[in-house]
């Protein structure tokens, strides 16, 4: 292994003293953390916007859009900012950006 994928020595010394465990241990909880899941699993947020055909606001704010497109939020701001030709635009409420439920169940193919 080349010295980029292993850490070398020094590393896992400086390690060992700040955390107080063997390096072998640093090394196995470095493992363990790059294959947490993340924050927020999909059953949880599940539970928190309600299934599109029934949603009944009028605009929904970006994260909910996010959710029900199947894409990141950031995505779907950069979108407003590209403003691509096949996704819905969104409508600017007090500076923050609002989709329309309807234009997401059109481009979904959802009935309300």
């Amino acid at each position: 292994m080349s010295n980029l994928q292993r850490p070398s020595a020094a590393v896992l010394a400086f390690e060992h003293q700040a955390t107080n465990e063997s390096p072998v241990s640093c090394r196995s909880r470095r493992a363990r953390m790059s294959q947490m899941e993340p924050h927020c699993s999909p059953v949880e947020s599940q539970r928190l916007f309600a299934p599109l055909h029934l949603e009944t606001r009028a605009v929904v704010p970006t994260d909910c859009a996010a959710f029900h497109l199947n894409r990141r939020p950031q995505t779907l701001r950069c979108w407003a900012m590209r403003q691509p030709s096949d996704v819905p635009r969104p409508i600017r409420v007090n500076g923050r950006l609002a989709w329309r439920v309807d234009d997401l169940r059109r481009v979904l193919g959802v009935t309300a």
